[in-house]
Formats: C-alpha cells, sequence, structure tokens
C-alpha cells in the first residue's frame, strides 16, 4: 500500500493510508447489501409458504367441507392471474344468488359459481386430474392450504411451467351465516 507523508510544520512526519479511502465505498456498499437483505426478510416475516398437498388431502378437505358446510355463507377472494380481482360470492340454502368481480355483477352462467366453494374445488380437482393424466408438454406445481374446522380452500397456487403462468387465490372473508365473519390471517397471505 503507498503511503504518502506530509511534513506539517512542526516537523513530526503524519502517515495517511490511500487505502482507507478506498475501503469506504466498499463498506457503503456492504451496508446497503446488509439493509437489503433484512428489508427482504421482514417483508417475508410472517409470510407462510403454500404447501403441496397429496390427492388424499385435497379429497379429504372435500369431504370435510360436504359435512360440516354451512347452506349459507358469503365469501370474498382475491384472485391474482389472467383473470384477476376480488371476488365475492353470497350462497343461500347451497345455492349462489350473487356473485361479484370488483364489485361489478358476474353474468355468465359459467363463472357465477366458479368463486362459491365448491366452485374451488371443482377448478383444483380438475388441475389435479390433469397432472395425474400426466399431459404430455405440462409441467403444473399445484399447492394449497385447506381450513381446518370447514375443509374449503383458503390459499391455491397453480403454476404452469410450460406457460410460465401462475393463478392463484386467498380467501380474504368468509363469513356463515350468522356468525361474525372470519378474516384471514397475516400467515395467509399469498406467498408461494
Amino acid at each position: 500500500m503507498a503511503e504518502n507523508t506530509d511534513e506539517p510544520e512542526n516537523g513530526n512526519a503524519v502517515k495517511s493510508s490511500s487505502g482507507a479511502k478506498s475501503a469506504f465505498p466498499i463498506l457503503v456498499i456492504g451496508l446497503m447489501l446488509a439493509t437489503i437483505f433484512l428489508i427482504g426478510i421482514n417483508i417475508g416475516k410472517g409470510t407462510k409458504r403454500i404447501p403441496r398437498f397429496t390427492r388424499t388431502e385435497f379429497d379429504d378437505a372435500w369431504t370435510k367441507w360436504r359435512d360440516a358446510a354451512p347452506a349459507d355463507y358469503r365469501i370474498k377472494t382475491l384472485v391474482e392471474g389472467p383473470t384477476s380481482g376480488e371476488y365475492e360470492v353470497v350462497v343461500r340454502e347451497g345455492q349462489v344468488v350473487s356473485a361479484t368481480r370488483n364489485g361489478t355483477p358476474l353474468t355468465q352462467s359459467r363463472t357465477v359459481g366458479t368463486w362459491s366453494v365448491p366452485g374451488m374445488f371443482e377448478t383444483i380437482e380438475s388441475d389435479v386430474e390433469t397432472t395425474e393424466e400426466k399431459q404430455p408438454k405440462l409441467d403444473l406445481s399445484l399447492r394449497a392450504d385447506f381450513d381446518e374446522q370447514w375443509g374449503m380452500p383458503r390459499r391455491y397456487l397453480r403454476s404452469d411451467y410450460t406457460s410460465k403462468t401462475e393463478v392463484r387465490w386467498k380467501v380474504l372473508e368468509f363469513e356463515p351465516a350468522g356468525t361474525t365473519m372470519l378474516p384471514s390471517t397475516s400467515d395467509m397471505r399469498l406467498s408461494e
């Protein structure tokens, strides 16, 4: 390392290192990277990955829903993917009586029931059957969290590696008639 010697007026030599000056930018960059890392950890804190599931777990969840399903309920679901939006469905006596996307009523019969709990199960079942058939040139990853009390899917992630698309949803609110709304908790974020 090169040293500079400066002679002050009193005749005593003072040594300074040019290496200290070049270490400063490295220190600043290191602190910036550490800060970014810590921010990333805090953003992910409380986020629970959506687990993979087996056909048996899926079938058990659907059976639990059929056995425990309230005849009347309201469900609000946040969807990310090609048809992103916030869907709200009201079910009375087991039938969908109202369905909206971002506050706008759904009118096509094929979409009205999609975001009811049975509609969610049917969507997942279709994906499960597709993976079981091992369609050529199709690479799917399916993940879901099923509610312990009701069996309904609380979160779902469908990753299609062939087309590089993902669809995911999270139940924001579920309110069986005559009960208080059950909002999702912080660990129910839409993370993978």
